[in-house]
């Protein structure tokens, strides 16, 4: 062993100081691979976790995009512009203020109320047409009426006026009209011998015979005739002819049904009557009496004067 042994240990020393030297720098080196392998598996990790938030996050928007409204389509912006217009939006919503959750319920009752509101239009609206469409029928049949009315009116009118006053009398009945519908009458009057038309500028008994032609003109229409008139002091402003005229008229009526009740001082309207009612006063007592045409005096009651 002792002759094994280097006389000279300085080469072996030199070795085994070098050896220990790339030991050193060995075991430095695994020391850094270590520290380098343990940073990139934990920026290995970060880079799973940041890729699992993005994944959550992708699906987050992905369900957001499914509930948004048809129509909407995603903006194709880079990250930059999209965070910049995502600030504007937010701040838009910002200066609209809060948020009324009632919102969308209050939409839906007042579409309701729109919807039975149209509705409701609507049936007015077909009502008015149908309404309209009956109130132009009624038009058309009221206006065909009143016209044959009319002329009716005047034919009588016409005849009345010649019975009255005579063969050569002339009386019509003008007409103001709008369109198609008659809106007002007005009487033209010439008796006999005169050539004027106007009635105010007639005297009070031919106005009074022109008064009683056209009212009983208007009568002559009614079924069964006018079943029974009262006239009163009718006849005071006409004249001897024009009573005759007027006794004849009244005759004529009378056998055509209509009775008629007189109320008259006058001795020639008196011939025309069937009984004759009047009152007497004889010492102090009123009498009332009735006379026929066939001469017979018929007294009724006896008051007296002052009871």
């Amino acid at each position: 062993a002792e002759a094994a042994v280097p006389s000279d240990l300085g080469d072996v020393r030199a070795a085994f100081e070098s050896a220990r030297s790339e030991e050193s720098r060995s075991e430095a080196a695994l020391d850094a691979g270590v520290r380098h392998q343990r940073e990139h598996e934990r920026a290995l990790e970060e880079l799973r976790l940041a890729l699992a938030r993005r994944e959550v996050a992708l699906e987050l928007a992905q369900e957001e995009a499914a509930a948004l409204p048809a129509g909407v389509t995603p903006l194709q912006l880079p990250e930059r512009s999209a965070r910049a217009r995502l600030r504007e939006v937010e701040a838009a919503l910002e200066a609209i203020g809060p948020v009324n959750h009632r919102a969308a319920r209050d939409h839906a009752e007042r579409r309701e109320r729109l919807q039975a509101l149209e509705h409701d239009v609507g049936e007015a609206y077909a009502a008015a047409t149908q309404l309209e469409a009956t109130l132009e029928r009624l038009d058309r049949e009221t206006t065909a009426g009143l016209t044959e009315a009319i002329e009716a009116l005047r034919l009588s009118f016409r005849r009345h006026v010649r019975d009255l006053f005579g063969e050569d009398a002339v009386g019509e009945i003008d007409v103001d009209a709008e369109g198609a519908r008659p809106t007002g009458l007005r009487i033209r009057l010439t008796p006999a011998g005169k050539q004027t038309q106007s009635l105010g500028l007639l005297s009070v008994g031919e106005r009074t015979m022109g008064a009683l032609a056209f009212l009983f003109a208007l009568m002559a229409r009614e079924r069964g005739g006018l079943p029974i008139a009262v006239l009163d002091e009718v006849d005071a402003p006409l004249d001897e002819a024009n009573i005759r005229r007027f006794g004849a008229f009244l005759d004529r009526l009378a056998r055509g049904g209509t009775q008629f009740v007189l109320i008259t001082h006058q001795k020639a309207t008196f011939e025309v009557a069937d009984t004759l009612w009047g009152v007497t006063t004889e010492g102090g007592v009123s009498r009332l009496f009735s006379i026929r045409r066939n001469g017979r005096q018929e007294p009724l009651f006896e008051t007296v004067a002052g009871a």
